[in-house]
């Protein structure tokens, strides 16, 4: 008796996991995401990564190539019903550029595209007294990272975008 009321529990119990699963699966595939329209970006991402030639340190270099970037849209940009977040990813090509073509609405979507940090041996110049010139120092390691870009792009657009990383020393 004991057995098939035990029994009889445990099949109550697992007909109602599989009851309140099957209506939560239900409910999410009810909400669709949008992504047929897109808006195209264009960024050059810049560093200050060779001082020579530079001594008023106003010119800037490429960012490494393969310096990854990430592009985060919250689903309810899409649809209002939906959660979560999108992110896509890319990379900085040889020229320190990336385009992108970024699923968006045509009333505009929020968009927030950030760049990974990176380690890099910053070329450096002394002047040389007795060469009476400037000449490549001891190179110093350096952390870059570049502020997020947040903009609201419109499907059927083209953009261009500028971003600069900041160095720190050690």
């Amino acid at each position: 008796m004991k057995n098939k009321l035990l029994t009889l529990v445990i099949l109550s119990i697992a007909l109602a996991f599989t009851f309140i699963s099957g209506c939560t699966e239900e409910e999410a595939t009810t909400v669709t995401l949008d992504k047929n329209q897109t808006a195209s970006i264009t960024c050059h991402v810049e560093a200050q990564l060779d001082l020579m030639n530079d001594t008023a340190n106003t010119t800037l270099e490429p960012a490494p190539a393969g310096t990854k970037v990430f592009i985060t849209i919250q689903n309810s940009e899409y649809n209002t019903g939906a959660q979560g977040v999108t992110v896509y990813e890319t990379e900085i090509d040889g020229s320190g550029m990336f385009t992108y073509d970024i699923p968006v609405t045509e009333l505009g979507t929020n968009v927030t595209i950030s760049f990974d940090e990176f380690i890099y041996d910053q070329k450096v110049i002394e002047y040389d007294g007795d060469l009476d010139m400037w000449v490549y120092g001891d190179p110093e390691t350096k952390k870059y990272t570049a502020p997020d870009l947040v903009n609201i792009y419109v499907a059927g657009h083209s953009y261009n975008e500028k971003v600069q990383y900041g160095a720190q020393s050690f």
